[in-house]
């Protein structure tokens, strides 16, 4: 009995020892496993570290109000794409996107619609044009200065935008009670910099496109490109479209004179 007890526990002892073998064994395993899944993530994030710090990101875009649906996707007429500039290498960046969109925008209680009767031109041809009757045409302000900085804020009733624009301006905003883009192309280049439209008709005809861009540079630290900020209140149309275009600045090598 006794000699049978003894070998019971010898091999339950065994089976002990085994069983927790096993289990450091196990154990062991898995402590590797996540510690070369850290590794990885580790030099992931040291690598990915080292292309941002090489390129630039691409400026925030804010979009407000009937640009955006209620399920957070962007209308129909406008369409988004958002790039980081080139690293040092010249790396194949991840996608970045730097967005904000709000659906439900409302107006600030001291909003007061813009009904002057008068309007702004940028490059479009408005002969016999019936959305000028009655308006009178004001010319566009010239940009305060302000430690170093240019701030221009073109407002009127309506607000015509066609061809080719380059705002040299750092910050620059639209306003009117309608704002009309036909075969626009506007470009801001620059990097603490920021193009603003707040209207209550936002109107599209052609293909306009709005581009956001940051300065090449040839230091590693990168400012991100110029901010675009829309807020329409009431109404998106136009049988055309708005491509905006945000990019980042990209690494370049410096060069010797």
């Amino acid at each position: 009995m006794k000699s049978a007890f003894l070998t019971s526990s010898v091999l339950l002892v065994s089976l002990a020892l085994l069983s927790a073998c096993g289990e450091q064994t196990t154990f062991a395993a898995a402590k590797e496993k996540a510690a070369k899944e850290l590794l990885a993530k580790e030099v992931a994030v040291k690598s990915l570290s080292q292309d941002l710090r090489n390129g630039g990101t691409p400026g925030e875009v804010s979009l407000s109000g009937v640009l955006v649906k209620a399920d957070g996707t962007l209308d129909s007429h406008i369409t988004l794409d958002q790039r980081q500039g080139s690293s040092k290498e010249n790396a194949l960046l991840p996608a970045l996107q730097n967005l904000i969109t709000k659906a439900d925008l409302k107006r600030p209680k001291n909003y007061q619609p813009l009904k002057d009767n008068t309007y702004i031109n940028l490059g479009c041809d408005l002969k016999n044009d019936s959305r000028i009757e009655g308006l009178k045409q004001v010319e566009s302000p010239l940009a305060d200065v302000v430690n170093k900085i240019k701030v221009a804020t073109l407002t009127a009733d309506k607000i015509f935008i066609c061809g080719e624009q380059i705002i040299s301006e750092d910050y620059v905003t639209f306003k009117a009670s309608e704002i009309y883009l036909q075969t626009a192309k506007i470009s801001k280049k620059g990097n603490v910099a920021e193009v603003e439209f707040t209207s209550d008709i936002f109107a599209v005809e052609g293909e306009n496109v709005l581009l956001s861009l940051g300065v090449d540079s040839e230091l590693p630290g990168m400012l991100s490109a110029p901010r675009l900020k829309f807020e329409i209140y009431e109404k998106i149309s136009g049988a055309g479209t708005l491509a905006i275009k945000a990019i980042g600045s990209s690494y370049k090598a410096q060069t010797v004179n």
